[in-house]
C-alpha cells in the first residue's frame, strides 16, 4: 500500500479531533478515499484513452471544482455522509 493510500490513516485521531466526530465516522473518510482512488484510477485512463489528456484533465478539475463545494456547503462532516451514524447527545439530566 501506497503512502498516498495510507497517510490519511496515520493521521486518523487528530482528523478525527478537527471534525469533531468519532475516529469510527472518520474512517468514512479514509474508506471514500481509497474506493476514490480504486474506481477512478482505471476509469480515467479509460477516459485518457477515448477523449484525450485535456478533457480528462477538465473533468478532474469540474469533479475537484463540486466536491470543494459541497464541502463548503456542509455544515458538519455527517452531513457529508449521509450513511456515516451520527452522535447521539446525552439525554438532559
Amino acid at each position: 500500500m501506497s503512502f498516498g493510500i495510507a497517510g490519511p490513516a496515520l493521521i486518523l485521531g487528530e482528523v478525527a479531533d478537527g471534525l469533531g466526530v468519532s475516529p469510527a465516522t472518520a474512517t468514512w473518510l479514509v474508506t471514500v478515499f481509497g474506493w476514490g482512488i480504486a474506481v477512478g484510477t482505471p476509469l480515467m485512463s479509460g477516459l485518457v484513452g477515448h477523449r484525450g489528456v485535456r478533457a480528462t484533465a477538465a473533468l478532474c478539475g469540474l469533479l475537484v471544482l463540486v466536491g470543494s463545494a459541497l464541502a463548503l456547503v456542509a455544515p458538519s462532516f455527517p452531513s457529508c455522509w449521509p450513511a456515516a451514524p451520527r452522535r447521539r447527545s446525552a439525554p438532559p439530566v
